[in-house]
């Protein structure tokens, strides 16, 4: 009985451990990390308009992710007196495989702040606005999310997971 337990779990363990498929109902899994791309990302070189006062996020090269940038532009704001922030807009990606392929979503933004100004949460929704894909984005759909990774009380990097659907 205790081998057949060990066994059984093993079993368990791999399955679980094992990556996610590269597709799910048609749509392509995306995950990954996202950092500041202060000093990665050029909304002139990528042409876009320039997106004051957000810092852009670049999201490196990596198996199962997105690469290029993501330029950010609010419409609203909405602070609470408890630390609460709302913040929706629209957006802008570039990829940085050709500088060419790019899609717009728009975007919810939640976060709260202690009373000290440190940041406890964060997290939002992109939408793909359909309609705006671009060469290899071409009449994409889907949605990613963004979960901020807070390091004493400040965004350090921002990891984001969702799908893209092709047709």
């Amino acid at each position: 009985l205790a081998i057949t337990v060990l066994v059984v779990g093993a079993v368990v363990s791999v399955v679980l451990m094992a990556p996610a498929p590269a597709t799910a109902g048609g749509a392509e899994q995306i995950r990954g990390t996202a950092i500041d791309g202060s000093g990665d990302c050029n909304p002139v070189e990528d042409g876009v308009p320039v997106p004051l006062p957000i810092f852009p996020l670049y999201f490196p090269d990596e198996e199962g992710g997105m690469h290029g940038c993501l330029y950010t532009y609010p419409t609203s704001f909405q602070e609470t007196p408890g630390g609460t922030i709302r913040e929706r807009g629209h957006e802008i990606f570039v990829s940085h495989d050709d500088h060419t392929s790019r899609f717009e979503t728009t975007y919810q933004y939640t976060a709260k702040f202690d009373k000290d100004g440190n940041q406890m949460y964060g997290r939002c929704q992109h939408p793909i606005t359909e309609g705006t894909g671009i060469d290899d984005f071409e009449d994409v759909t889907g949605r990613f999310d963004i979960k901020d990774n807070i390091v004493n009380g400040v965004a350090v990097d921002f990891a984001y997971k969702g799908h893209l659907r092709f047709p």
